[in-house]
């Protein structure tokens, strides 16, 4: 996708690589994308590498991986002053030339990754996939998930397991990156102020990728044990528990009730004006924070809530109540108008980033959905308090979870 601007300072080039989502594929995408980030072929060493970034007049390299749905994605993005600024540079060339090194001519030694990179690296992930626990509002989210979907793809935590960093090395590490060049899914998007036939030239010679795509479902089916919650506590060294509620729902990013589902989310919890934000919290003091949060790539609701270790069950009460009220009507217009105001404001505020926008059209992209924003507001204006009630519904409550200080002796 080539998107004309003379909006941005910078031009972007993004590459997706998607991928099917488990704990094995998860460990090596992350692995591979933070070693294919250290050199190139032309420029091996990392000092050599960005130094060639700095004669960019600065351009900037971004690697990663996330979890959409069923998915995991590799991404990877430079950015360069637009060519309009520098005359003795082409922008947009110098960015997709930058990327197709890193994809396709990575640093090697004696037909593999570079055993110093893939070996400092391992040790960086093993740290930071053992260090997770220190977030714990993220961690208590993660663990829920795990509990949720136990035997489903998107219970794998977005940077992998450790157990699948044990026997990897170089020579592994190369064998899955020459799998995931050939087999996975590819999606480009490209901001800037260029010509757009010359820069459509210029993607289609560089990501010339061969082989047998697969294509693969960003959603899952929908599952849950209708009438069975499951209850999981959990204790770790907490000063404050955390407590979070997920809920499944038949609602994706291409169902017709997505936006009502979304709106329903935001009206539960999702601004300082929420249901919950002001019983939970103003009136009632229960609670530090409290949100609630909407996948649609897995028709899954959360509410999470930082709350003292004996007030887990006056919360669930009270949370219970409030969605009773909401899928029964009783909501007010204005609750509905506040929820509009926030979702538009924050599509519209997408539009003034490029790796924000970029990261918007791809997953758009991945659901089939509306590209143009202004569409997109158009569609949560028309929602209506009956068509939100009706989205929440569809809302089973499947998994209770809180993370939670040892018990008192």
């Amino acid at each position: 996708m080539l998107i004309r601007s003379g909006k941005f300072k910078t031009d972007l080039v993004s590459v997706y690589l998607k991928r099917p989502l488990d704990k094995a594929e998860a460990t090596y995408n992350t692995l591979l994308a933070r070693v294919m980030e250290r050199g190139t072929e032309q420029y091996p060493t990392t000092q050599s590498f960005n130094a060639h970034l700095d004669n960019l007049y600065g351009a900037m390299l971004y690697s990663d991986v996330t979890k959409i749905g069923e998915l995991h994605i590799l991404q990877f993005k430079t950015q360069l002053p637009r060519s309009s600024w520098i005359l003795d540079m082409n922008s947009l060339k110098e960015a997709i030339g930058i990327l197709k090194e890193v994809i396709f001519e990575p640093a090697l030694e004696e037909g593999a990754f570079i055993k110093a990179y893939v070996d400092q690296e391992i040790e960086n992930l093993k740290q930071e996939i053992e260090s997770r626990t220190n977030d714990k509002a993220t961690y208590a989210m993660d663990r829920m998930v795990e509990h949720m979907c136990p035997d489903e793809p998107y219970s794998a935590y977005t940077y992998g397991d450790v157990s699948f960093l044990e026997d990897m090395d170089a020579v592994k590490l190369y064998h899955h990156y020459l799998k995931v060049l050939k087999e996975a899914e590819i999606d480009i998007v490209v901001f800037g102020d260029f010509e757009f036939d010359k820069a459509l030239t210029e993607c289609k010679e560089a990501f010339a990728f061969s082989g047998a795509r697969t294509s693969l479902e960003v959603t899952s089916p929908w599952r849950s044990e209708l009438g069975k919650v499951k209850e999981i506590i959990e204790r770790t060294d907490v000063n404050q528990a955390k407590l979070v509620i997920g809920y499944r729902s038949v609602i994706s990013g291409d169902h017709p009730l997505y936006y009502p589902a979304m709106l329903f989310s935001t009206v539960l919890g999702g601004t300082p004006s929420s249901r919950l934000f002001n019983r939970v919290r103003e009136k009632e003091s229960l609670c530090y924070y409290i949100q609630s949060k909407f996948d649609r790539f897995k028709g899954m609701l959360m509410v999470m809530a930082g709350i003292d270790k004996t007030s887990g069950t006056k919360v669930t009460e009270l949370t219970d109540e409030i969605l009773r009220d909401l899928i029964e009507g009783r909501v007010t217009q204005e609750e509905l108008e506040i929820a509009k105001k926030s979702i538009v404001s924050g599509l519209r505020s997408i539009t003034d980033f490029p790796n924000s926008y970029s990261n918007f059209l791809f997953s758009q992209l991945l659901s089939h959905e509306e590209l143009d924003i202004e569409r997109i507001i158009d569609k949560v204006n028309q929602v209506s308090v009956d068509q939100m009630t009706e989205a929440g519904r569809t809302f089973v409550k499947d998994t209770w979870y809180m993370l939670t200080g040892e018990e008192d002796q």
